[in-house]
């Protein structure tokens, strides 16, 4: 290998050590050997693992751990497993996996509730309190672009 090679070959090794926080790299590792430890005395493989034994892990840890610390945790185990060359098995693309959270978090009253959307009415309340100059003028036309939008979208789905 050429020594400009070399030189970008290390550049890019540097680069893929800078893509994480320093922090995001200390959670992984701290999740990833709570996970693996949790594997080793329960007597199943870490790595690689299962979605279903992903399930268990999530179900122990329900009732001690927030929701969020999970969805931390399901990151770390995929990264580990990313890393390692295989697919993850934490991924919410498994069914067991996204089903497992959605009941803890729906069990545990963090399950995210839909919010009303905004009408036509209240945007016309609040473009009648937007100034009378070009900033104003810029949302007014803002608004009533989305308004659209959202009118539009609406009405594909029906």
């Amino acid at each position: 290998m050429s020594a400009p090679v070399q030189t970008l070959a290390a550049r890019a090794v540097e680069f893929i050590g800078a893509s994480k926080a320093a922090s995001t790299l200390r959670a992984y590792r701290s999740d990833w050997e709570h996970f693996s430890n949790w594997c080793n005395n329960s007597g199943l493989s870490a790595l690689p693992t299962t979605p279903e034994i992903i399930a268990m892990y999530l179900a122990a840890l329900a009732e001690s751990h927030r929701p969020g610390t999970l969805t931390r945790r399901l990151t770390s185990i995929s990264q580990a497993h990313r890393l390692a060359g295989y697919r993850s098995p934490a991924g919410l693309e498994h069914a067991v996996v996204a089903d497992t959270l959605k009941a803890i978090r729906r069990t545990f009253g963090v399950a995210q509730e839909g919010k009303r959307p905004l009408l036509a009415a209240d945007v016309g309340k609040i473009v009648q309190t937007l100034p009378d100059n070009l900033q104003g003028t810029r949302d007014r036309a803002l608004s009533w672009w989305d308004s659209r939008a959202g009118s539009a979208a609406q009405n594909s789905l029906l």
